[in-house]
């Protein structure tokens, strides 16, 4: 199996977990807010869905610099953002069995979980056991 590009840099540290969990808390929860504030002013609607989904991709990349920053991540420390098909079901197993993970509970719509008992067969390097 080769090595996936999700594990080029070293593990996390406790603290590097801890200021990660921080920040995609404190990001969640400014973009729930944002998003409240601007619901009732039809961003939601017609072309203005359009601009804002297009106004999203641009503005997670000074979010995505300051995460790294402030939980002070090396480079290959963070899974990069992916589309469908691009590998992020086997970077997520691979950083499981990397880090030594015995059990995990993936939550998905029950249409995905076949697609998830392939992936553990076929980029799992022990036996996985999916229900």
């Amino acid at each position: 199996m080769t090595r996936s590009p999700c594990l080029s840099g070293p593990p996390l540290t406790a603290r590097q977990m801890s200021g990660a969990a921080l920040c995609g808390l404190v990001l969640w929860l400014a973009a729930a807010l944002l998003l409240r504030v601007i619901g009732p002013m039809g961003v939601y609607d017609g072309a203005a869905r359009v601009a804002l989904y297009l106004a999203i991709i641009p503005g997670t990349v000074p979010v995505l610099w300051l995460m790294r920053r402030l939980a002070r991540l090396q480079a290959g420390q963070m899974v990069p953002a992916m589309a469908m098909g691009t590998g992020k079901s086997r970077c997520a197993i691979e950083l499981l069995e990397h880090w030594g993970v015995k059990s995990v509970l993936i939550t998905a719509p029950l249409a995905v979980c076949p697609a998830w008992l392939r992936q553990f067969r076929e980029y799992g390097r022990r036996e996985w056991m999916v229900c």
